[in-house]
C-alpha cells in the first residue's frame, strides 16, 4: 500500500478523508439511534446508502493498493481491509432496516479481523527479527483489538452506542492521521 500511496499522493489525501466521512458515518448513525430516529426512516436509508458508498470507495482503494504493492509482500492487510469494506457496503445495502444490528456486528468483525492482521503481522516480525517493539506493539494492538470484537459481541445491546461512537471517533482520527502522514511523506 505504502508504494501506491508514495506515488500518489492524492490516493492517501483521499484515503483519510474517506476514513474521516465513513467514522462520522458510523458515529451519526449510533447517534441517530441514541436519539430513537432509527426506525425505518428516511434517515436510515440516507445514512445507509452514504455508508455504503463509502464503503465501496474504502474498499476499492484498499484494494488497488494490496494489488499495487510489490509481489514479495504475499501477506498484504490492504486485502482484507478492501474485502471487509466491500462486504460492509453490501449488508449495509441490504439490510437497512436492521442497520443498528448489523453495525454492531460489522465493528466486531472488524476488530477481530484487524486484530488477526496484527497477530500475523507480530509472527512476521518475529520470523524476520524485526525490532522487539514492533513485536510487542503488533501482539498489544491485536490482544486489544480483538478482547474489544468479542466484548463487542457479548454485550452488545449494553455497549452499542458507546462502542460505535467510539470506532467512529477511531476512524475519523485514523483518517486524520493518514492525511497528516500523507502530506508529511511518512507514508
Amino acid at each position: 500500500m505504502r508504494t501506491l500511496i508514495s506515488r500518489f499522493k492524492w490516493i492517501g489525501i483521499a484515503l483519510g478523508i474517506l476514513l474521516i466521512l465513513a467514522g462520522l458515518t458510523v458515529s451519526g448513525i449510533s447517534i441517530a439511534i441514541a436519539a430513537g430516529a432509527i426506525d425505518g426512516s428516511i434517515i436510515t436509508i440516507i445514512l445507509s446508502i452514504a455508508g455504503a458508498v463509502l464503503f465501496f470507495i474504502l474498499g476499492a482503494i484498499y484494494l488497488a493498493a494490496g494489488l499495487a504493492s510489490s509481489l514479495s509482500n504475499f501477506f498484504d492487510p490492504a486485502f482484507i481491509l478492501g474485502a471487509f469494506c466491500i462486504a460492509a457496503g453490501v449488508v449495509l445495502l441490504l439490510e437497512r432496516n436492521e442497520v443498528a444490528n448489523i453495525i454492531i456486528y460489522l465493528i466486531a468483525v472488524a476488530l477481530i479481523a484487524i486484530g488477526g492482521v496484527y497477530l500475523i503481522r507480530g509472527v512476521q516480525y518475529i520470523i524476520y527479527k524485526s525490532d522487539t517493539i514492533k513485536v510487542v506493539l503488533a501482539f498489544v494492538i491485536a490482544t486489544f483489538a480483538i478482547l474489544f470484537g468479542i466484548l463487542a459481541l457479548c454485550l452488545k445491546d449494553k455497549l452499542f452506542i458507546g462502542i460505535n461512537i467510539g470506532v467512529g471517533a477511531l476512524i475519523v482520527a485514523a483518517g486524520i492521521i493518514q492525511i497528516i502522514a500523507t502530506v508529511k511523506g511518512k507514508y
